[in-house]
């Protein structure tokens, strides 16, 4: 098999730069990453840009607010709405702490399937996952979990002296 050298990457519309992109509403020129994708346009993206779109979906909530509402209601009664809304929560938070699924499933493994602390598998009585812990002031991440210690922990504003005191005052009783 012999190697096919690739065509150089040629811009067929050279009076539009490959890095940004004019919002249709707003006029602006923006960089490609401020645009929604859109798989059936020419160039992949939204003609308008994030901002101007969730300018006019807000404007159309106040504007229409019985069929915003019934849209709500209807999306929401749907038992996969539930799940979708909470995997897409977790994914943002552990991507708020830099972390991935994969770095999360690599950490977990590696406390042994279970809370740092307890070892407790399940996070809580609805089975969903362990909490991810990290240091509030410097935001790196120091394990994952379980509520019942991840709350512990918050109740004592992360203070390892409280946490000593508090071991002694139990040891004592």
């Amino acid at each position: 098999m012999t190697n096919i050298p690739k065509a150089p990457v040629v811009n067929l519309r050279p009076n539009i730069s490959i890095e940004q992109k004019a919002c249709s509403t707003c006029r602006e020129k923006r960089p490609l990453a401020d645009f929604y994708v859109r798989r059936v346009s020419k160039d992949g993206l939204q003609g308008k840009c994030k901002f101007c779109t969730r300018r006019s979906a807000y404007q159309w909530r106040i504007d229409n607010p019985e069929k915003a509402k019934a849209a709500e209601i209807k999306n929401n009664a749907k038992p996969e709405s539930k799940v979708r809304q909470r995997e897409f929560q977790w994914r943002k938070n552990l991507r708020n702490l830099g972390m991935t699924p994969d770095d999360y499933a690599v950490m977990l493994a590696a406390q042994g399937g279970g809370c740092a602390l307890c070892g407790d598998i399940h996070a809580d009585s609805l089975n969903r996952r362990l909490h991810v812990d990290h240091d509030h002031v410097t935001g790196v991440v120091r394990g994952i979990l379980c509520s019942s210690c991840n709350l512990g922990i918050g109740k004592f504003e992360d203070d390892p002296q409280r946490l000593r005191a508090a071991a002694d005052y139990l040891e004592k009783k």
